[in-house]
């Protein structure tokens, strides 16, 4: 079983919710009561991309997440062992993960494979996320002679920030006792069992279970009729604390709205101006995995990038042919055609074939398996 489970529609419904139109809708049919049904809505969406992206990583360590854990680390490896293959003493024995999840997963698995990482933190018992940790090229040095050779180190860029990010103060702490994610737990259940609406006079696919907080459904309209069963209960200030403590996430939330803090706000895009910085350089390689390019702002930068530098080479690796067509049209979203239009040709898509040795599903383990095999011939 994976670790973490998939949004759904969950980022569609989130936009629909917060169209002009949608907010029009709800004035007009329940005017005082629209504030009350909009935030039971966004607490609902923001409570199950809670479960499904967040709250998997506060047991991720414990838990029995071992074949999760084993392709990463197998990934992790067989990347810095294709990199610890250079010799040119000017080109860095270092990769960059660019990770746009909140999980730790790539956190566990380059500190199980012993990987010597910038991960964005300073300070042992109190870290501090700090940019300026990136880039640290790690060297040892023999006692004798003092002859000095680099060691493959990595660079691991949370995006979106991470579900183990805490805000003190004016500095964002990383922690690893998951408080504030329990704290939600808590309150979701609690507001969940709170009350039971009077769903008499609904149609048998409309009637509410679980509380307050609609299920996710296909269509927005079925989230409002459900939500609408709970006006009168009194539950303004307890969705509103909800929503509140939700936002003392480090995260960036999947919206246009992205921001409710500025300090998180100036580390996400500081991050982004990395990984611009990074596309820039000449010759690189960015090998892209498990990203869909629904993220109109990534899309966009990684888009340019390969229009301005020729040299640079993107990797798509596709799960499987259903992944690959999704992507592609999400590019197309960026074209005046109805095509995937690369200038410089430098943007490829792969999946697997039988043209080819793999045959599977590009998973974490079988880029592995691609990665040493890559190895081995330059041996």
């Amino acid at each position: 079983m994976p670790a973490f489970g998939t949004l759904g529609n969950i980022e569609t419904l989130w936009a629909q919710l917060k169209t002009s139109e949608t907010k029009e809708q709800l004035a007009n049919e329940y005017g005082n009561d629209a504030n009350l049904i909009e935030n039971l809505i966004e607490a609902s969406l923001k409570a199950s991309f809670f479960e499904t992206a967040i709250l998997p990583n506060r047991d991720y360590i414990e838990t029995n997440t071992s074949e999760t854990k084993n392709n990463y680390e197998l990934f992790c490896r067989a990347a810095m062992t294709l990199v610890a293959k250079r010799e040119a003493s000017t080109l860095p024995k270092q990769v960059t993960f660019f990770v746009t999840n909140y999980d730790i997963c790539m956190d566990v698995a380059l500190d199980i494979a012993r990987i010597p990482t910038n991960s964005g933190y300073v300070g042992r018992f109190n870290p501090v996320v700090d940019l300026s940790d990136f880039g640290r090229r790690v060297t040892t040095s023999t006692l004798t002679f003092g002859y000095q050779s680099e060691i493959a180190s990595a660079n691991l860029v949370k995006i979106h920030g991470c579900a183990s990010w805490r805000k003190n103060d004016q500095y964002i702490e990383f922690s690893n006792d998951f408080e504030l994610i329990k704290e939600i737990e808590t309150m979701i259940e609690d507001l969940r069992q709170s009350t039971d609406p009077d769903t008499s006079n609904q149609p048998q696919h409309l009637q509410q279970t679980g509380g307050p907080l609609p299920e996710v459904r296909d269509e927005l309209s079925e989230m409002i009729a459900a939500a609408s069963t709970f006006v009168g209960e009194n539950l303004d200030n307890s969705v509103q604390k909800l929503l509140d403590k939700f936002n003392e996430l480090q995260i960036v939330w999947p919206t246009k709205q992205k921001f409710h803090d500025t300090v998180l706000d100036e580390i996400y895009y500081a991050q982004l101006r990395r990984l611009t910085n990074q596309l820039e350089v000449r010759n690189s390689i960015l090998i892209v995995t498990g990203f869909s390019f629904a993220d109109e702002h990534i899309r966009k930068l990684i888009l340019r990038a390969a229009d301005t530098n020729p040299t640079l080479k993107v990797i798509i690796l596709c799960y499987n042919e259903t992944s690959e067509e999704q992507i592609v049209e999400n590019f197309k979203k960026e074209s005046i055609s109805d095509s995937m239009i690369v200038p410089n040709g430098n943007i490829t898509t792969v999946t697997a074939s039988d043209d080819c040795d793999i045959q599977e599903h590009l998973d974490l383990k079988t880029i592995a398996t691609l990665l040493e095999k890559v190895t081995k011939s330059w041996a």
